[in-house]
């Protein structure tokens, strides 16, 4: 699509799709704050020279290294194995409200009125 502006001059106008836009100006330094957050995190853990590390130091290495930290705990709060008895006052306590709990083995869309 063209769009004239004044006599003589004109401006082209492109359509661009979401999944193609740039990143907001400031997407990089928020970024860059969650890597240097763990590079911060292992730097205070490191045991003095001629030592070994702390499973604390290396965890917090291996977060450094991924860069974010891992959802994986939050992820089982929301999740079941398949087959397992519950202990749902234990669970549900860490679910957020209006969270449906279903199994690990199920789709995202899954749902069972047992298990909500």
């Amino acid at each position: 699509m063209v769009a004239t502006l004044a006599p003589g001059i004109s401006l082209a106008w492109l359509r661009f799709s979401r999944v193609h836009d740039l990143p907001h100006p400031e997407y990089g330094r928020n970024s860059a704050a969650k890597p240097a957050r763990y590079l911060w995190m292992m730097a205070r853990r490191k045991a003095p020279k001629g030592r070994a590390a702390s499973k604390a130091c290396q965890a917090a290495k291996r977060q450094a290294a991924n860069g974010l930290r891992t959802e994986r705990s939050e992820n089982r709060a929301r999740t079941a194995p398949f087959d397992t008895n519950l202990r749902l006052h234990r669970v549900r306590s860490r679910l957020a409200e209006r969270q449906e709990l279903r199994r690990r083995d199920a789709g995202p869309g899954w749902s069972d009125p047992g298990w909500c």
